[in-house]
């Protein structure tokens, strides 16, 4: 069996830094009150889609070939829009403290590095750099030695 793989044009955010930010319209957003229903409504690029309270995955066996953002109105009815690549700001995110899938990786990885790999990023490569890369990790072996002689 052979897959199509995807194109992935831009930032890629989980779902998780998505919920509690307000998505903007890029292009033309269709409103629904039930998903892939009648348009209720058409949000212009550049205006406020809502902010996304929770979402409904894509589910083509059940009719339903989206995944939707889900939003209240003012009254607490909910509404719906269908992901489409392009449809909305992905830039309004990040500057809502949303993460890319990019760079939760990049932090989990500084999180699990050692000092010496901080230490050796900070030092100068070659000469001194690996110079004082050698005196710490011999006093590193030396005191290790002498703490469990």
């Amino acid at each position: 069996m052979q897959y199509n793989s995807p194109v992935v044009r831009g930032p890629v955010f989980p779902v998780d830094q998505i919920i509690d930010k307000t998505l903007y319209a890029k292009q033309a957003v269709p409103l629904y009150r039930v998903p892939g229903g009648e348009v209720v409504y058409t949000v212009t690029p550049g205006n406020v889609v809502g902010v996304v309270f929770s979402y409904l995955a894509a589910d083509p066996a059940g009719g339903r070939d989206f995944l939707y953002w889900a939003f209240k109105d003012a009254d607490g009815s909910p509404y719906y829009a269908a992901h489409r690549t392009g449809a909305f700001d992905v830039g309004s995110i990040e500057g809502q403290g949303g993460k890319t899938v990019l760079q939760l990786i990049e932090e989990k990885e500084a999180a699990q590095e050692t000092f010496l790999d901080q230490l050796g990023d900070v030092l100068p490569a070659g000469g001194l750099g690996n110079t004082l890369n050698l005196v710490l990790v011999a006093a590193a072996v030396y005191f290790g030695y002498k703490l469990f002689k």
